[in-house]
């Protein structure tokens, strides 16, 4: 109904200050609860198919906004995060291939962050899937590293680009050695 958007968080360069690029992250906006996170929904979802719908819409809608933010002149880069689970899809790089096409955006334009998730059984058709996206450009990177949401036991099989750093670390960031 509408009701899922990509509400995106700025990704700030520590050293300059400057908005380099947003991640897109699902929010649904509930009529009467008001504005949900992902823990609030997404055990809603009882189906892969469901999920690989949502992943469709969230991603369909924040390219769209990086379409009009570019058109503006603000050319940030743009990531989404993505289930393991909604990679158990075939037709999922074509799918987001015709949608950059359509929207005259190119792969390197959009970094996918890959999440882990305990529900998800067949890693190794997902890495299939996470395979077919790298040929085409797209960055990938593990989402929340740092965090409790992210405990990939095995990173080097799954062929990441650059990789995002947990909130809790950047305030110290300027002033760490490490």
């Amino acid at each position: 109904a509408g009701e899922v958007l990509p509400y995106c968080q700025p990704k700030v360069n520590v050293r300059t200050g400057v908005v380099t690029g947003v991640e897109a992250l699902a929010r649904w906006i509930h009529p009467q609860r008001g504005v949900l996170l992902p823990a609030d929904f997404l055990p809603l979802i009882d189906s892969p198919a469901k999920l690989a719908a949502l992943t469709q819409v969230v991603i369909a809608s924040a390219i769209s906004n990086a379409v009009k933010w570019r058109e503006r002149g603000c050319n940030i880069a743009l990531s989404v995060n993505l289930s393991l689970i909604a990679l158990d899809n075939d037709l999922f790089c074509e799918d987001v291939l015709t949608l950059l096409i359509a929207r005259r955006l190119r792969p390197e334009d959009v970094t996918f962050e890959i999440l882990e998730s305990a529900a998800m059984t067949d890693v190794g058709r997902a890495l299939d899937t996470v395979t077919l996206l790298r040929p085409h450009g797209f960055p990938l990177a593990p989402a929340h590293s740092g965090t409790a949401f992210s405990s990939f036991h095995q990173p080097p099989t799954f062929p990441f680009t650059p990789l995002p750093v947990a909130r809790r670390f950047v305030p110290r960031a300027p002033h760490s050695t490490h």
